[in-house]
């Protein structure tokens, strides 16, 4: 049962109908203090992290998003918190912990009164490395902390390094893919997820570097991508923002 209501929210979240997945994973997440399930805990508060991050996204003024990213710190560190009491060997978990507290940790470094925004990604960029080798899954898996690690170079202003590591997180998708299709019911989706996410952060790169055309194929590659299932609504928004902004 609890696996189909995390896909539930995943696909809510996907497809942008982001305060249902926030109330769907809210109560997910009553439910299993109720029954005191830590791992269903963790796992639900990582897809609450996911969630927030989104609307962090589409919230129009700085106060809104410096609240949103507030909480989303908040939701990493208590999914951490109980992983370090409860499972404090288990490499996979936290290392899937630690990626939600880097992503966490990159939307606060634009908001930190305290300490400055390069300390801050350095940070995340070490948790990132360090989790990379530790996820569990396919292969392909990797691509989503590749690809966060590239964001972050980018943001530190490492080009060459963020491109790199783009590279990686495509060989990545290659060298998983089938196992990825074979394993998982929602593999293909993963994979499209992955791989779109991947395509616009080229995109972000290209166009902060004054490459405004190959800015534009790559958010183009997106924006058109086929998606009967919905499921790169919120994909096709940001690369809409790229070509838009």
């Amino acid at each position: 049962m609890t696996n189909t209501i995390i896909e539930d929210i995943v696909k809510l979240r996907e497809s942008g109908l982001l305060s249902e997945a926030l109330s769907k994973v809210n109560d997910l997440l009553t439910v299993h203090e109720e029954s005191n399930n830590k791992k269903g805990l963790i796992e639900a508060l990582g897809h609450k992290r996911l969630v927030l991050n989104h609307i962090a996204e589409a919230k129009a003024s700085k106060h809104e998003k410096e609240s949103v990213v507030k909480e989303m710190l908040e939701v990493a560190g208590k999914a951490i918190e109980i992983a370090e009491k409860e499972f404090s060997g288990d490499k996979e978990m936290r290392a899937l912990l630690n990626m939600h507290l880097a992503d966490a940790l990159t939307s606060y470094s634009e908001h930190s009164k305290t300490q400055s925004k390069e300390d801050i990604l350095q940070n995340a960029l070490e948790l990132v490395t360090k989790s990379i080798r530790d996820l569990g899954g396919s292969k392909a898996h990797k691509a989503w902390g590749l690809n966060k690690k590239a964001q972050i170079h980018h943001l530190l202003g490492e080009t060459k390094d963020a491109i790199e590591t783009l590279k990686k997180a495509e060989q990545a998708i290659f060298d998983g893919y089938d196992e990825e299709i074979k394993t998982q019911k929602d593999g293909i989706a993963k994979i499209k997820t992955w791989l779109t996410g991947i395509w616009l952060t080229y995109s972000q790169i290209a166009k902060d570097n004054g490459k405004k055309e190959l800015a534009n194929l790559y958010a183009n590659a997106v924006k058109n991508q086929p998606d009967p299932e919905k499921t790169l609504v919120l994909r096709k928004k940001q690369a809409g923002r790229i070509l838009h902004e």
